[in-house]
């Protein structure tokens, strides 16, 4: 019996969908263990995101969770947005963040493991970024972090490899956070002794959007609530921070209320 061959087009086609599938269970699938990692003394690494090492393999992790002050004034709008999280300056934030990246090359100075689900962390790198939960000895350095005053909650929130519901994380997260505030640690010390950001008067009042505008969460800043078209006619309830605004808005016949840049609003 004569058993035909398949052509080369059709192996090809059938490996490309085989890597295809590889990789998107790969990104999406459960997550994965490196223990005994080392990391790379690299440049651009921070106090959230660094090169790691493991075995012959080199990979670019950002912390879940958490959002350590950037080391340089590169992107200041971030960098401004960091400053008001703990109400300081934008060089004293800057100085926070170097503190940062020095706390956690020390903490990763004997080794680590990693848990990543290859989530994309995007980024500015040439090297791909991948989302990651990094555990020294007994504790997420994401908590560490905060304890020490040194990140904010925000980001990408899993749930945790060990099965912690994100939400149950998140509340230590916040516990953790109120301590060190309370005990002036890190950015919360720094905004004990310095003068403190003003948050703008912002009178209540109509206003008419004059571009679309993405409204988020008053309790959690990356969740998005709405995208109001441009036209929308929205209640402005007052300064919710230094950069944003509290709105009133309906939403299929229900008022809810979230915040959003003040800039977009025309404020």
């Amino acid at each position: 019996m004569h058993v035909r061959k398949p052509s080369r087009s059709t192996f090809a086609n059938c490996l490309a969908v085989a890597l295809l599938l590889a990789s998107g269970a790969r990104a999406g699938g459960k997550w994965r263990v490196y223990r005994d990692c080392t990391l790379i003394d690299h440049p651009f690494n921070d106090g959230d995101s660094f090169h790691v090492s493991h075995g012959d393999r080199h990979y670019l992790f950002r912390l879940c969770y958490v959002d350590a002050p950037e080391t340089e004034n590169s992107l200041p709008e971030r960098v401004s947005e960091q400053a008001a999280y703990w109400e300081i300056d934008r060089k004293i934030a800057l100085e926070i963040g170097r503190k940062a990246a020095r706390f956690t090359r020390e903490k990763l100075s004997e080794g680590f493991t990693v848990y990543t689900r290859f989530k994309d962390a995007k980024g500015r790198s040439d090297r791909k970024r991948y989302f990651a939960m990094i555990r020294v000895g007994d504790e997420y350095l994401s908590m560490s972090l905060v304890e020490n005053g040194l990140a904010r909650i925000y980001g990408y929130r899993p749930d945790l490899p060990d099965g912690t519901r994100w939400k149950e994380y998140r509340a230590r997260l916040l516990k953790a956070e109120k301590e060190a505030r309370r005990e002036g640690r890190g950015g919360w010390g720094e905004s004990r002794t310095r003068p403190r950001i003003e948050i703008p008067e912002i009178e209540e009042q109509d206003v008419v959007l004059p571009r679309s505008v993405a409204v988020h969460s008053l309790d959690e800043s990356q969740r998005l609530m709405a995208i109001l078209p441009k036209g929308t006619t929205v209640r402005v309830l007052g300064a919710e921070s230094v950069f944003n605004v509290r709105v009133r808005y309906e939403d299929n016949g229900e008022t809810r209320e979230g915040k959003c840049r003040r800039t977009e609003v025309g404020i």
